[in-house]
Order: C-alpha cells, then structure tokens, then sequence
C-alpha cells in the first residue's frame, strides 16, 4: 500500500516531507486493517520512500530518520473515491453551460482542482478516479502537477473529456452558440467517430475513457459503445458509463464497459450480468 495514509485527526505525511527521510517511522496507538477486518494496536508503522514496509511490535534501533507519535491516533490506509469531479464546482456545474464553473478557464479549471484535491488529501482520500467535467483536460494537468510533486493531492486517474452524443449533457444552448459544450464533451455519432475521440483523449493524458449513453431523447448505439470497449481494450484503458435506468444500463453492461455510473433502477437480470 502507499505511504499516504488517513489519521482521524486528518494528519497526513506530504511528500516533501518524505521525499527529505530515508525511513519514517509512525508509532500508530490503533491501526485498521479493513483486508482482514481486525484492529491492531500499538504497533509501529515503517515506511521507506512511498512505500510500508513493515508494521513492527516495537521501535527499530536504529535506521530511522524521522519518528511520528501516533499514539492516540486511529490509522488507516488511504481511502479511495471512485467518482469525482475535481476541476468543476459541482454546486452550479449542471445546471447549465452558461453556469460560473463552465465560463470559467481551463488554467482557472485546474486551480480549482488544485484545491479540491488537497481537500480530498487532508480528507483522507489517496487515490480517485476523475470522472470528467474538466474543461479543456484541465484534469490532466492536476494529475501532471500532483505527480510531479509540484502541488499536494491524491493519486489520480482521469477520464479526460466525456464522450457523448451530439450535445453531451448540455440543456438549452442556442443554436447560434453550438459546440459551447465541446470544452466538456466529445460528441459522436458511429464507431469510427468514437475511435477518434478516445484517440484524442489518450493524447491529451486520459487514464480511462468516460461515456454518456444518452442524457437525451437520442442516445449511443450498441455499435459504438462496443467500438469504446474494443479500442479502449486495445489501448489497455477501461471504460466507465455514465447511464440512467435498466434500458441504458442494460445496453451499456452488454457492451461491456467497466462500470455503470447511477445506473439507477437496473434489473435483477442486468445485476446478475454485470456479477458475471
């Protein structure tokens, strides 16, 4: 597991500081151990560069650089968010395209990120998956920064752009103002089409690929969705789903994507597909 990991006090290690320690050792009172569902207590933890090495009964000897007392603290591993949007104030983005969040820039898009993802850090939150509203890959260029080490934040995976179709998930744009949405989405109508847009977001740094089945009175083809899983596959990268209901589920489960996202009211028969 990563070095990084979540004190009830919301206490946590930056990687400046373990960048500068040969050997960290964490004198944990309580550590949870979800794998096995047991509590430990009074061990030590010790960590060597981005790595847990060993969880020990007593202190090292020698060899340790930096001691943290963690007596009295609650330790355990990092938790995980598997459905975010970091680089998109999710409290008006939605409501529309012409919404505060959506005018705004991708470089002002990222510093929101930047923010949210330290929130998530100090929230206990090591690793997420982005799942789109990221302007134009302002999510990438998070991911780049915390990687680099240039800015504090979780381990992130990111959709880059959602691909969709015609009109993405946008309400009411005039026609005069078409493609306002292409800063969110990439729209598609045939297989080839979505070939094309994944192309385009693993240039730009997607990590996996997000769809919308269809916020719409229209929605993706099979065709296409089974073209996403196939080129996705190719390009060792998994496919998420945005879908509402049994109908879209449904479709989107039989192609054979990664995960539905919502998926509300989906059928017994769908659940026992998607086990299998």
């Amino acid at each position: 597991m990563k070095y990084l990991i979540l004190i009830i006090s919301f206490f946590y290690i930056s990687a400046t500081q373990t960048a500068n320690a040969d050997v960290i050792a964490l004198k944990a009172g309580h550590i949870i151990m979800p794998e096995s569902g047991i509590t430990l207590n009074n061990k030590v933890i010790l960590i060597e560069g981005e790595r847990i090495t060993a969880i020990l009964e007593s202190m090292p000897e020698n060899g340790v650089e930096t001691i943290i007392d963690l007596s009295d603290k609650w330790v355990l591993p990092g938790l995980m968010d598997m459905h975010t949007h970091l680089t998109a104030d999710m409290t008006v983005v939605g409501a529309s395209m012409t919404s505060d969040t959506t005018n705004k820039s991708a470089s002002y898009r990222a510093l929101i990120g930047a923010q949210m993802a330290l929130e998530m850090l100090n929230g206990g939150f090591t690793t997420v998956r982005d799942i789109g509203n990221a302007s134009e890959y302002a999510d990438t260029a998070l991911r780049e920064a915390i990687t680099e080490g240039r800015i504090n934040g979780p381990t992130i995976y990111n959709s880059g752009k959602i691909i969709s179709v015609f009109g993405g998930q946008s309400r009411g744009v005039a026609p005069e103002r078409e493609g306002l949405w292409n800063q969110e989405y990439i729209d598609v109508e045939s297989p080839d089409d979505m070939r094309r847009a994944i192309h385009k977001n693993i240039y730009y740094g997607a990590t996996f690929i997000k769809l919308v089945v269809g916020d719409n009175v229209y929605s993706l083809s099979d065709e296409a969705m089974q073209a996403a899983v196939s080129e996705a596959k190719r390009m060792g990268m998994k496919v998420a789903a945005h879908a509402w209901g049994e109908e879209q589920s449904a479709r989107a489960v039989r192609a054979g994507v990664a995960s539905i996202e919502h998926g509300f009211g989906i059928s017994n028969e769908t659940l026992k597909l998607m086990k299998e």
